[in-house]
């Protein structure tokens, strides 16, 4: 699935949740040129190499949710690599941690706290530090030069 289906899911969603998930989805595409995004487990998920943010609405509360994980079958222990100054996350166990936002003007506030955590957690499980934007990533054929 491609960033349009995303986009056709997000034009789905009631107007509330609509711009919070889509506040959400360009903050995520934003931390991390690398990240490619599809639908899974029913809502946006974005991966590198493997899924490590997946979007969703909470049920209860009706709010916008990332779950922030380390792959669709890792158990990596994540709690205890991620500096979580804000309090933003709850951790659900050692390898996966939640975030709920109640509204695109609460995405927006967040973005440069957001941004720096979903770098954090990338950088944690292992795939290096997002490519600094306008760096060139290696030669003609992709490869690390």
């Amino acid at each position: 699935m491609s960033a349009d289906e995303v986009e056709g899911f997000i034009a789905g969603l009631p107007a509330p949740q609509r711009e919070t998930m889509a506040a959400l989805c360009a903050v995520i595409r934003g931390s991390d040129a690398r990240l490619t995004e599809s639908i899974a487990w029913g809502a946006p998920s974005f991966s590198l190499d493997d899924h490590l943010f997946t979007t969703g609405i909470d049920r209860r509360s009706g709010r916008v949710r990332l779950v922030l994980h380390s792959g669709a079958r890792s158990t990596l222990a994540m709690r205890g690599r991620i500096d979580d100054a804000t309090g933003m996350l709850e951790w659900k166990s050692d390898d996966r941690a939640v975030l709920h936002l109640a509204d695109a003007a609460g995405v927006e506030a967040a973005q440069p706290a957001l941004t720096a955590l979903l770098r954090e957690w990338v950088a944690a499980v292992g795939k290096g530090p997002a490519p600094e934007a306008g760096v060139e990533q290696g030669g003609a054929s992709g490869d690390p030069a």
